[in-house]
């Protein structure tokens, strides 16, 4: 953490940048550099520099950046990591006939080749976009958590604003959702590629959230999408499988379907097909350490 002194000085060059060059730019950025190292005053500095601090919107770029031409794209200003996930058919619901009434209404599903998060949002990731972190377990590698979805909707907003319309950054629905864990419609019970697990190989029985990317990744190339924290979905949760897990809202519901399990859960909370929601009194505004999110991206 940052001492008296530290700051002060870093206000005597912010004045002085101030005084000598009429640019309110200058003076923005030793603004946002003295805030956000308070956020996070060792992880936000990285070995290369590139993406250190969050940036203010008007100093972004105005020219998009397209992705690579190939399976990992890193979001320039987050730097967060997507994964491109090809798409294809498979059958959504539990496949072993165990589990929850609602695991078990099976039904086929082809799914649009999308972008997903190779891991969850990080806290520093969610910072130097949103330039604050609520998140209980602090850490820059650690899942930014206590987050409701009028927090995932505004960061997602944001995400947007910056490529003009280029992309869409949203949730991903249900179904993209378990397509993605289940390795493209695997039969395996966890997300991490396997049908046994224990809480070595997946975050899961803990006392809190662990720094992303932490455990072995499935066959994709994703990580903790058993365990960690619970992942919101766009996809309005139903009973039964009726399509609504195959739609995206890009506003939010007032019964947004999760996916998971997080830190405090049961080897059973974290199985791929195991499904939760957050349910009316709680509404949109609630927000807990046990709940996160992994940003989708598609192409307009």
């Amino acid at each position: 953490m940052e001492n008296t002194m530290d700051i002060l000085n870093k206000d005597f060059i912010c004045s002085r940048i101030i005084q000598f060059c009429s640019i309110f730019i200058a003076a923005e950025i030793c603004i946002t550099s003295i805030n956000t190292e308070k956020i996070f005053p060792t992880e936000m500095k990285n070995q290369n520099n590139t993406l250190s601090k969050p940036t203010s919107n008007r100093l972004l770029p105005q020219k998009t950046i397209s992705p690579e031409n190939n399976k990992v794209w890193t979001e320039p200003y987050t730097g967060i990591k997507f994964i491109q996930i090809s798409g294809g058919t498979f059958e959504i619901g539990n496949p072993f006939g165990e589990g929850d009434k609602d695991e078990k209404y099976k039904r086929k599903i082809t799914i649009k080749p999308f972008f997903l998060g190779q891991t969850e949002v990080t806290q520093t990731e969610w910072a130097r976009l949103m330039e604050s972190n609520p998140s209980r377990f602090k850490g820059g590698k650690y899942p930014v958590e206590k987050i409701s979805i009028y927090d995932v909707n505004e960061f997602t907003k944001k995400m947007n604003e910056l490529y003009h319309g280029k992309f869409l950054f949203r949730l991903p629905t249900e179904a993209e959702w378990e397509f993605a864990c289940t390795e493209g419609g695997k039969k395996v019970r966890f997300c991490n590629g396997n049908n046994n697990t224990r809480n070595s190989e997946i975050h899961y029985g803990k006392q809190q959230t662990s720094p992303v990317a932490s455990y072995a990744p499935n066959s994709f190339g994703l990580y903790d999408m058993s365990g960690n924290v619970w992942e919101w979905t766009c996809s309005e949760y139903s009973p039964h499988y009726n399509g609504n897990e195959e739609k995206c809202s890009l506003d939010f519901f007032q019964n947004n379907a999760v996916r998971g399990g997080s830190w405090g859960s049961k080897q059973r909370g974290v199985r791929a097909s195991n499904r939760n929601v957050i349910y009316g009194g709680y509404g949109p505004s609630d927000a807990d350490s046990h709940r996160g999110f992994r940003l989708a991206r598609e192409n307009r």
